[in-house]
């Protein structure tokens, strides 16, 4: 399936991190924005709101924490945009409880490319 024209910011890794997964985007037509890793969630938040995205993946290496980075984000758990994928090297219960509870719309404990290109075709295709 393609998502063509979706914009998908990626916040928080190395570029390393995520060329595969950036490819894998592209690929299906998304245009895809990765924001440097290292920078503050006060940071990000001036860059998205200078260039907004249709979805969010974050990454750990977020000075603060990607849990801070997902409230900024969605101040309001219930909404559903913008749609946010997590990304965690720990898979701590009480941080994935939290990012639930703030209205993230999925969780990944050191995902593989394909489960994070599966969850994001189906926030794209439940628009339609």
């Amino acid at each position: 399936m393609l998502i063509m024209e979706k914009c998908v910011g990626l916040i928080g890794f190395y570029s390393e991190e995520i060329s595969g997964l950036k490819s894998r985007l592209e690929g299906l037509g998304c245009v895809v924005n990765s924001f440097p890793a290292d920078l503050t969630v006060g940071e990000y938040l001036q860059r998205v709101k200078e260039n907004p995205q249709d979805l969010y993946i974050l990454g750990d290496r977020i000075k603060g924490s990607n849990l801070d980075m997902l409230k900024a984000l969605k101040p309001d758990s219930r909404s559903e945009e913008p749609y946010v994928l997590m990304f965690s090297h720990k898979g701590d219960d009480n941080d994935i409880f939290t990012a639930w509870s703030r209205g993230v719309d999925a969780y990944f404990v050191m995902p593989n490319i394909r489960d994070v290109i599966n969850a994001a075709n189906r926030i794209f295709s439940s628009e339609d």
